[in-house]
C-alpha cells in the first residue's frame, strides 16, 4: 500500500471484504483502510451480486470522496 501509494500517479487505493468475514475487515484497517459503505459485487465465476464493505486508504494529502 505504502509503495503504491507513494510512487504511483494514485490519490486512494480500494478494498473489499466480505460482511462475515471479521479477519480480512481487520487486515484492511490495520494497514489504514477506512470503510465506506457496502457495495453490491459480482464475484468471479457467481452469478448473483453480493454484499462488501467498500474501504479506501488515501494518500495522506488527498483524504476526500
Amino acid at each position: 500500500a505504502e509503495y503504491a501509494l507513494n510512487h504511483l500517479a494514485i490519490d486512494y487505493l480500494i478494498g473489499i471484504a466480505e460482511p462475515d468475514n471479521p479477519a480480512s475487515q481487520k487486515v484492511l484497517e490495520r494497514a489504514g483502510f477506512k470503510q465506506k459503505g457496502v457495495r453490491q459485487i459480482l464475484n468471479s465465476g457467481e452469478h448473483e451480486e453480493k454484499p462488501f464493505f467498500y474501504y479506501r486508504r488515501y494518500k495522506k494529502a488527498a483524504q476526500s470522496d
